[in-house]
């Protein structure tokens, strides 16, 4: 399987800002406007991360600690952009400083090996004939 690397971010260490009990916080508001304050959200990262590149997908669901972000093939310097740009000034996420890391490696391959499998099972999926095979036997 080829596909094109250094594409996809990790981001660690994310607050749960507008939790409580484990549960979304309904009435939740923020103190003030700023990136760090807001309850994260795949809408948020996707404001943060656009101004690198062609976001192509965020794994990330509330409540959870973690997320990826997958730049499009035709955005391959995204990641060293968005890692260069929260070196030195640290990207706050629920109040606390998230840890951004390039995923490389096996992690990589088991990433896209995911892609493909559910690329394969929706394309089958959708191209079924539907009977049309046992139609035709039939006369």
């Amino acid at each position: 399987m080829s596909y094109e690397k250094n594409l996809i971010l990790s981001i660690e260490n994310i607050g749960l800002l507008g939790y409580k009990n484990n549960e979304l916080d309904k009435y939740f508001e923020s103190e003030t406007e700023e990136i760090g304050d807001q309850r994260v959200s795949r809408e948020l990262l996707q404001i943060i991360f656009k101004v690198f590149g062609k976001i192509a997908n965020i794994q990330y669901q509330f409540g959870d600690t973690s997320a990826s972000i997958r730049f499009d093939v035709n955005s391959k310097e995204a990641t060293a952009k968005a890692l260069a740009a929260f070196e030195s000034k640290p990207l706050i996420l629920g109040k606390k400083v998230a840890i951004l890391n390039l995923i490389t490696g096996q992690k990589e391959q088991l990433i896209y090996a995911h892609i493909n499998k559910g690329q394969t099972a929706r394309k089958e999926k959708y191209t079924k004939k539907r009977g049309a095979r046992q139609l035709k036997n039939k006369e």
